[in-house]
């Protein structure tokens, strides 16, 4: 069902209308610049209120997790609807949200790339550590690394509790909010941005992919993020819905997210060091992974071809 049922296309010019690429692409850094911090301020007031002010001190897991919801929701979800509103007054035409992929072939062989991308993503995590910048670049590796730990110990505080309420609570915050808020401001704003300055879809997946993994100021996990990026822009650009994405992004975190608390209930240690079965997986899992792209692809090209 289309969303243009419940959110009309208002009447009057849209904003953007005349502008150019650069200039649509400043207006969307503002509005990302000022929401995140009206609306990150408002978190923290939220969250102070409901702890107490000495929580700043003392940071408590549902302290984080008020704090994190309302940076998704500043940072990347409320820009992106403006910035889609300003192309065409409509919150959910530009980013192709007023249309739902449901292609039950399609979601399969998402649900199934969620679980066939873990080894050769993680695989591409441990590569990554192994990398080191040149000296003259020691300071931003350093404070990257530092980012890194800092997200770490807040992720393992909050899956320290070890509840099923805890553990929904965590998939929300952790999983779906940044699913929706991430999609709809990098593919469903930026990408879309880019695709019609460059010209050429391709290089704006790419290009878009690599601010998103950039963003996350995690060196770790850098390459493993743009490809995982990348294949969020190729589901977009297929199917023609950001809701595909969505769905890609949340299965990816949620995962992980359930996991963690299953290795964590059960007292398993996860083994990170790499040998030649886990190289040897890894791999096996990325030509399973190119297999099922490929057969996403043919899905949508073959749609495509029966709606025209």
């Amino acid at each position: 069902m289309s969303a243009k049922r419940f959110f009309p296309t208002l009447p009057g010019q849209p904003f953007f209308e005349g502008k150019r690429a650069f200039i649509q692409l400043l207006y969307l850094c503002l509005m990302t610049i000022g929401f995140a911090i009206v609306i990150s301020l408002l978190g923290l007031l939220v969250a102070n209120a409901i702890y107490g002010a000495d929580a700043i001190e003392n940071p408590t897991a549902g302290y984080y997790r008020w704090i994190q919801a309302f940076n998704t929701i500043g940072t990347f979800l409320l820009p992106a609807l403006l910035f889609a509103f300003c192309h065409d007054r409509h919150w959910f035409s530009y980013n192709n949200a007023d249309h739902i992929s449901g292609n039950p072939t399609a979601i399969a062989c998402v649900l199934l790339m969620s679980v066939a991308l873990l080894a050769p993503i993680g695989l591409l995590v441990e590569l990554n550590k192994m990398i080191q910048l040149p000296d003259c670049m020691s300071g931003i590796e350093n404070w990257m690394h530092e980012t890194q730990q800092s997200s770490d110990r807040v992720l393992e505080l909050l899956t320290s509790e070890h509840t099923i309420g805890t553990l929904v609570l965590n998939v929300i915050v952790c999983a779906l909010l940044p699913a929706v808020g991430e999609e709809f401001f990098f593919r469903g704003s930026l990408q879309q941005l880019f695709r019609s300055w460059f010209g050429n879809k391709h290089l704006a997946i790419w290009v878009t992919s690599f601010i998103f993994s950039a963003i996350h100021l995690q060196f770790d996990g850098f390459f493993a993020r743009w490809l995982l990026g990348a294949y969020l822009g190729y589901l977009f650009v297929w199917s023609g819905s950001l809701w595909l994405p969505v769905l890609a992004h949340f299965l990816h975190n949620s995962i992980s997210i359930v996991a963690q608390y299953i290795f964590d209930v059960a007292g398993i240690e996860q083994e990170t060091s790499l040998n030649s079965m886990t190289i040897s997986s890894a791999l096996a899992s990325a030509l399973v992974c190119g297999v099922i792209l490929l057969f996403i692809h043919k899905t949508y090209h073959k749609q495509n071809q029966i709606s025209d």
